[in-house]
């Protein structure tokens, strides 16, 4: 049991650092050609990040199978049911997508500083330096947690495995896989908070500009003699 939920636990977790590398290129285009990716660029987009992610959590999933050691009673942990060799792939995979994640997300943040010098106001009427302000808190973020969450455990992990020979989640437990939930619990919570009110802020922007172009009906009342 132990075997097969970590590795279940690991081909999903591998798909946490590419699904966020997928989105920031998702943001990226969105914003290079708004155009193009609202018409069809976008959608297909999607579907292609559903597959390759699918694809890449599967073959993991075989991969680990493969590279099963024979099971004593001392194998406590998860790390202990594998090769090395293959938790450490795993983090080097992880640790590539998530520095890729930052490269784009920065790229993302110069993209839209210059998108958003053309454009006066948003499609809800919010001011543009209400809205830039609004993602570009939203996206770093989210990178701060990533370097903190993910990329700084992996790093250290994978110089302890490679540098002194030592494996630290054999002895520790799968705290590289704990940090990733803790990180995209964070992540979540930050887009809820954040966009729910973004959308709320622009509700009541709409409403109050409504009003000021339609005048509000007097009303009239009737005496009977």
């Amino acid at each position: 049991m132990i075997f097969w939920f970590g590795n279940l636990t690991y081909s999903i977790s591998i798909v946490s650092s590419l699904g966020d590398f997928l989105l920031g290129f998702d943001r990226y285009l969105a914003i290079k050609i708004p155009v193009k990716y609202n018409s069809y660029v976008g959608s297909k987009f999607a579907v292609f990040a559903f597959v390759i992610c699918l694809a890449i959590s599967t073959v993991n999933f075989v991969a680990i199978i493969f590279c099963q050691v024979p099971v004593t009673d001392h194998l406590v942990t998860f790390a202990m049911h594998v090769e090395a060799g293959v938790l450490y792939t795993h983090n080097i995979i992880n640790e590539s997508f998530a520095i890729a994640n930052i490269v784009v997300t920065v790229m993302f943040l110069l993209a839209f500083k210059q998108f958003n010098r053309k454009i006066s106001t948003n499609m809800f009427g919010i001011n543009n330096h209400s809205t830039l302000s609004k993602v570009n808190r939203i996206v770093i973020y989210q990178m701060a947690a990533e370097t903190l969450f993910v990329i700084i455990p992996i790093l250290t992990t994978s110089i302890a495995q490679i540098g002194f020979n030592t494996n630290w989640p054999a002895m520790l437990g799968p705290y590289p896989s704990t940090l990733l939930a803790v990180y995209v619990m964070l992540c979540a919570i930050l887009y809820r908070v954040k966009l729910c009110n973004q959308i709320d802020s622009a509700i009541e922007h709409s409403v109050v500009e409504q009003n000021k172009v339609t005048p509000a009906k007097k009303k009239v009342t009737f005496t009977l003699p």
